[in-house]
């Protein structure tokens, strides 16, 4: 079997420059018709000789490196290994191995999957340091899937985090899908790693790992796996065509957003020029429902610390308000980039429109319309997103 064991190479591009940046190593089987399979699952068949397995890893890790010598253009090996398989044992990657191999440590990345390790994850987090200090770098794969193990991804202090838009489509429901990847890009922006989206097969997919901090892409959309190297410029122009179009989007996005945002300034200006400030706040609040824009279905008082001061005033399906006085009091300080707004708001004296964003109560994707009102309390206006555009 070893002898019909070659290495495939999937291509891993930067979107900065729009070039391969570097190449996974997946293992392949000769199949009697000359095609070649996966070998995907034989290394994770436990019920199959663990010996075995660790030779042809070995094997497909050696014939890798020798191709990789021989290439000359300045990429990196994405090398995927077993973490219970990392030590100085038989077939075992250990640092003597990577030596041998006589590529640069800086230019290999160790890709491998937390959940799978047996151990405690401090363990494996020394037993990584070695490599980290002869160079190498080191790859989660799969964060994300099921959304479990993250404090396991925290410890291991990764330089790189995959996340297979593949398997978080199937592992979750198609509305917190986009929240997933909303929560992993600040997860690595908080790790200080770099994240590399697989599984990439769809203009769509490309489009939300762009829109969710992806520095690097992988997937069959830009590049299969394949037996050899390519030129670092392959794929670079359908590249440069979806950043384009992504840009363009962003532009018509915020374009709306902002002259959205002009105009309810504009409306909530003559409104506040033409409403008695009242000492009852639940009197004053309700002088602007009939002024506000027929979208708002939602409208009450904080004052700067997130403070609620008046009740919520809510408009159902029929147009009819009503007054709901047991949020009086509630305090939504707690609420990301609420004191941000408030500051901003005082520092412009005008109004800002929030991004959309799911409301819990409503089961709806709405946009928050904050402004600076009298009695140094703030108006907070809650539209469904489908109203800004």
């Amino acid at each position: 079997m070893q002898n019909q064991v070659i290495p495939y190479f999937q291509p891993i591009f930067s979107l900065d420059n729009q070039m391969i940046w570097g190449y996974e190593v997946l293992g392949r089987i000769q199949n009697s018709d000359g095609t070649y399979s996966s070998l995907g699952s034989f290394f994770s068949d436990i019920s199959i000789d663990e010996t075995l397995r660790k030779r042809v890893d070995e094997r497909v890790r050696k014939m890798a490196f020798i191709q990789f010598r021989e290439y000359h253009e300045d990429c990196h090996l994405f090398i995927n290994v077993d973490p219970n398989w990392i030590g100085d044992g038989a077939n075992n990657v250990s640092l003597e191995s990577l030596l041998d191999s006589q590529v640069a440590p800086e230019k290999i990345i160790l890709e491998i999957n937390e959940s799978d390790f047996e151990g405690n994850v401090e363990g494996l987090s020394r037993s990584l340091a070695p490599f980290r200090e002869l160079g190498c770098k080191i790859a989660v794969d799969d964060v994300g899937k099921g959304f479990s193990g993250l404090d396991r991804v925290a410890c291991l202090k990764p330089d790189f985090i995959k996340v297979d838009l593949h398997l978080i489509q199937k592992s979750t429901q198609s509305r917190s899908y986009r929240s997933v990847l909303s929560a992993l890009s600040i997860l690595s922006q908080k790790l200080g790693a770099a994240l590399i989206y697989e599984g990439i097969e769809e203009p769509d997919q490309f489009a939300n790992a762009w829109r969710n901090g992806g520095q690097f892409y992988q997937g069959y959309l830009l590049a299969k796996p394949q037996a050899n190297f390519t030129t670092r410029e392959h794929c670079q122009t359908l590249l440069q065509q979806q950043i384009d179009h992504l840009v363009k989007q962003e532009f018509t996005f915020w374009d709306h957003h902002f002259h959205y945002e002009w105009k309810l300034n504009q409306r909530m200006e003559d409104c506040i020029a033409r409403i008695v400030p009242l000492p009852d706040l639940d009197e004053y609040t309700q002088q602007f429902i009939q002024r506000v824009d027929e979208s708002v279905f939602r409208l009450y008082l904080c004052d700067p610390s997130g403070n609620q001061h008046s009740s919520n005033y809510i408009k159902n399906s029929d147009g009819l308000w009503s007054k709901k006085v047991e949020y009086k009091g509630m305090n939504w300080s707690f609420r990301p980039y609420f004191m941000h707004n408030i500051l901003k708001m005082n520092s412009y004296s005008q109004g800002i429109l929030s991004e959309p964003y799911k409301d819990r109560e409503f089961d709806l994707m709405i946009q928050t319309f904050s402004c600076p009102v009298h009695h140094n309390m703030f108006l907070f206006l809650d539209i469904p997103a489908s109203s800004a555009r």
